[in-house]
């Protein structure tokens, strides 16, 4: 196992190697990115759908389509917990719970759930949808 910087080593030697599972869409936004184990980025792109339509409305709406995530984990235990997280981020933000928002909510919540990371001590967990 990996810790620490060993880790950002170990992604910056693998960064340039192909991915079969790749979509073109991410070889064509990732083109120019890169990173080194010290932590210098470049070429970083904005993906996602940070809205900053934040009325009642727009937050309402997004709440309204986004009842078949909550339907799935409607028995979990930690995703009351962690939407309340999202929604506290989301509004210092001043933005609505985005769709984007709710699918990490949901993997936290299942991670959660599932594995007692309490006793994982100096393990990281990073969630994407990228």
């Amino acid at each position: 196992m990996l810790f620490d910087e060993d880790i950002l080593v170990a992604l910056e030697k693998a960064a340039d190697k192909s991915e079969r599972t790749r979509s073109s869409f991410w070889e064509t936004e990732l083109e120019d990115f890169s990173f080194t184990a010290k932590g210098e980025m470049t070429g970083l792109i904005c993906v996602g759908s940070i809205s900053k339509k934040y009325s009642q409305i727009h937050k309402a709406a997004h709440w309204l389509l986004q009842w078949p995530y909550r339907y799935i984990v409607r028995k979990s235990q930690n995703f009351g917990e962690c939407y309340d997280l999202a929604k506290f981020i989301a509004e210092g933000q001043e933005r609505a719970v985005t769709l984007d928002m709710v699918r990490q909510t949901l993997g936290l919540a299942v991670i959660k759930d599932n594995l007692d990371v309490k006793g994982l001590e100096g393990i990281n967990l990073v969630i994407g949808d990228g």
